[in-house]
């Protein structure tokens, strides 16, 4: 069977990923080979993104206090749970945090209290403007990243996603690969 040109392209995406069986979450979900166990590493670092559903909150989380919702909550969550958290990066509609955890299980807490407390913040703070029972469009996604240079990229990855939201790099295509010498020095600043 042929694809048509309708198709969505969060199953094109969800179809790259698949191939990869460290990854877990997000738009993985919608296909049947996406269902299976979420990978958790305690040696590796592990890419996470929680992704909300712009229509049921209001201003976004670079709101200024969407932000620090989100930005106090991860903070005091990741002591609790003894979470490390290598980068951060809080845009309009989705966070990447790139963590890692001292044991399994308290990296799976980690995740689920962080998406309960920060969507229980909006609603107490009247930033959540619908009824339905959740603000986030899909489950986390994550990613064990192995070894330094993946660990690099997906660190870059994360700073640019930050730098992208606060208005200093234009987003690209390209992500990475289209950066000029003066944005990898925003990059790192």
């Amino acid at each position: 069977m042929g694809h048509t040109r309708g198709v969505s392209t969060q199953f094109s995406i969800a179809k790259k990923y698949t191939k990869n069986k460290y990854s877990f979450g997000g738009v993985l979900r919608n296909t049947r080979r996406g269902r299976k166990s979420r990978p958790l590493s305690t040696r590796s670092a592990i890419h996470l993104v929680f992704k909300v559903d712009k229509t049921k909150i209001r201003k976004g989380l670079r709101s200024l206090i969407g932000f620090k919702i989100c930005q106090k909550t991860i903070k005091t969550y990741s002591k609790r749970f003894f979470v490390k958290i290598e980068q951060l990066a809080i845009c309009g509609d989705h966070i990447h945090i790139l963590v890692r955890f001292s044991k399994r299980s308290l990296g799976k807490y980690f995740f689920r209290v962080v998406a309960g407390q920060i969507a229980q913040e909006f609603k107490n703070n009247g930033l959540w403007v619908t009824d339905t029972q959740s603000i986030w469009k899909y489950r986390p996604f994550t990613r064990v990243v192995f070894g330094a240079k993946a660990f690099e990229i997906a660190k870059n990855y994360v700073r640019l996603n930050e730098q992208e939201a606060k208005g200093k790099i234009p987003y690209r295509k390209e992500r990475l690969r289209g950066l000029t010498p003066e944005e990898w020095k925003i990059l790192w600043r």
